[in-house]
């Protein structure tokens, strides 16, 4: 068979040629996912310059390198976006209990939302309503129980068939 004969008809070829448009199509496009995963470290990292020389002179360089770190910055921005001195204060939760040996950023953090509440990112779900426990779902649960108790249950022995 030599290169200008095709064993496919111009209709298979066709069909062909459509179904490599589908499937690139529904093909992830890697450098877009990429780009996107950039744009959001950039966005968690931006911060840390800001409050890079406070964090050091008031908690240390460990704070600095802890994983934790990029979280802590962006919290710190929202705290200040609220209001919140972060100047003034951050001393005061660092002095509060001595930082552990170890994630030392995250302890940082947890001070600093329960100081700040604004401080968390927003529409945080909560562990327990994910486990249903939380306080929406509990109260309705307990709402439930408390309908089914103020029904009277059915008497089964009337409503048995009779032979």
């Amino acid at each position: 068979m030599t290169m200008q004969e095709t064993p496919y008809t111009g209709e298979q070829l066709a069909a062909l040629t459509a179904g490599g448009h589908e499937r690139r199509a529904t093909a992830p496009n890697i450098p877009d996912d990429l780009q996107r995963l950039h744009a959001r470290l950039a966005d968690l990292t931006s911060s840390a310059p800001r409050w890079e020389r406070l964090v050091r002179a008031t908690a240390g360089a460990a704070v600095l390198d802890d994983v934790g770190w990029p979280g802590l910055a962006v919290g710190l921005d929202r705290a200040a976006a609220a209001g919140w001195d972060v100047t003034a204060n951050l001393a005061r939760l660092v002095t509060q209990q001595a930082l552990p040996d170890r994630h030392q950023a995250g302890e940082l953090y947890y001070r600093l939302v329960h100081a700040c509440p604004a401080a968390a990112p927003p529409n945080t779900t909560s562990i327990a309503n994910i486990n249903g426990t939380g306080t929406t779902v509990a109260s309705q649960t307990r709402q439930h129980a408390e309908l089914a108790q103020s029904r009277p249950s059915p008497n089964i022995s009337q409503q048995a068939p009779t032979r």
